[in-house]
């Protein structure tokens, strides 16, 4: 229904499992000052809108702004703390083929907890976009949430995916 632009879920689950490889936490007892970045980036994609609710299937021409902010924080016994928010900012869509007018909303929040020896470890990763058009008073929602969990022998014992997407 909705392409989950710039994120197609095996790079985001690959990302979700490859932290703990080439991620590499302070040890225990360092000193670290926490990070934090903020970047505003153009956006500028075409994405795929499709409402069969509403009989409706076309392209849509993003442009805005997309703000990001990453925070890194080391507590002293050396677990490593990670969060990445990233939320459109003024993007708009016009449809390829109808011309109509489209407002878009998209939040997407990822945390990852890492121990000094690379597990035990978790990650969520949660994303929501939210595609109104403006003409014909439709709104195309979709929201996805992944929980991983690994315990100290690096095996899995949670994992959660939860995704749905609608058209009102």
């Amino acid at each position: 229904m909705l392409s989950m632009v710039n994120r197609p879920l095996f790079v985001v689950c690959f990302l979700l499992l490859a932290i703990p490889l080439f991620a590499t936490p302070t040890p225990a007892g360092a000193q670290t000052s926490p990070i934090h970045d903020n970047a505003i980036t153009s956006v500028d994609e075409i994405i795929d809108v499709d409402c069969p609710e509403v009989g409706l299937a076309e392209p849509v021409q993003l442009t805005g702004q997309l703000h990001t902010v990453l925070h890194e924080n080391t507590n002293p016994q050396g677990r490593t703390h990670w969060r990445l928010h990233m939320q459109f900012r003024q993007v708009t869509g016009i449809g390829l083929r109808t011309g109509d007018h489209y407002e878009v909303r998209h939040l997407t929040n990822e945390f990852y907890h890492l121990m000094p020896e690379a597990y035990p470890y978790n990650a969520m990763f949660q994303e929501r976009k939210a595609i109104r058009n403006v003409e014909r008073g439709f709104t195309l929602s979709a929201t996805a949430q992944i929980h991983l969990t690994f315990n100290a022998n690096g095996e899995m014992t949670v994992a959660l995916q939860n995704f749905r997407v609608e058209c009102r």
